[in-house]
């Protein structure tokens, strides 16, 4: 069993894995995620981490959610570093531009 514990104290258990998805056995609002995927700890209940996702991840995104055989699938991965910076660098750019009136 894994706890998915947010930001915000927020917790989500899963009852398992598969593959690289967490497994839930009902389908929540993935809504609360919003905001919420810096500093992510996750926690492995049991001996074995088959995702090998146990720790604390810094910068995680919503990848994918759907339901598969009854069960409520959800998909965490973490953003690349180089991800991180482009958002960032984009983001400086466009402000420059507002700030002196370029058109982009």
């Amino acid at each position: 069993m894994y706890t998915i514990r947010l930001n915000d104290g927020t917790e989500i258990k899963a009852s398992g894995a598969n593959g690289n998805h967490f497994v839930a056995d009902e389908r929540f609002d993935t809504g609360i995620f919003a905001g919420k995927l810096n500093g992510v700890q996750v926690i492995c209940d049991g001996e074995d981490d088959p995702l090998g996702m146990a720790g604390t991840h810094e910068h995680m995104k919503l990848a994918n959610e759907m339901m598969y055989q009854g069960k409520f699938h959800f998909l965490l991965l973490d953003i690349p570093q180089e991800e991180i910076d482009k958002a960032k660098l984009e983001g400086n750019i466009e402000y420059i531009a507002m700030m002196t009136g370029v058109e982009l």
